[in-house]
């Protein structure tokens, strides 16, 4: 979540930041937690398993460009494909 929030303060090229700098604010910005994952987050086994199901929700709950403002997933920029190529690379394959 700090990337999110340091890319809206950075007035960064990604869809959080524009949405956040454009049609609101990081005033508007609010996290909900849905999973609690066990381990510190930061050695490698729990970033991995943190990474792993962050995905897992983010296909779940269709927040990924064109559904919705995540425009990263699996480390790869999906801003900049045609919706059918990540509807089906995204939501089916995964």
């Amino acid at each position: 979540m700090s990337a999110h929030r340091q890319s809206i303060k950075d007035k960064k090229e990604t869809l959080v930041a524009m949405h956040f700098n454009g049609a609101c604010s990081l005033d508007h910005f609010s996290v909900q937690p849905i999973e609690l994952i066990s381990g510190d987050g930061r050695n490698e086994k729990s970033t991995k398993q943190r990474k792993l199901r962050e995905s897992y929700w983010i296909k779940e709950l269709r927040t990924i460009y064109p559904y919705g403002l995540i425009d990263r997933c699996h480390g790869q920029d999906w801003h900049n494909k045609d919706d059918d190529s990540i509807a089906f690379t995204i939501l089916i394959t995964h």
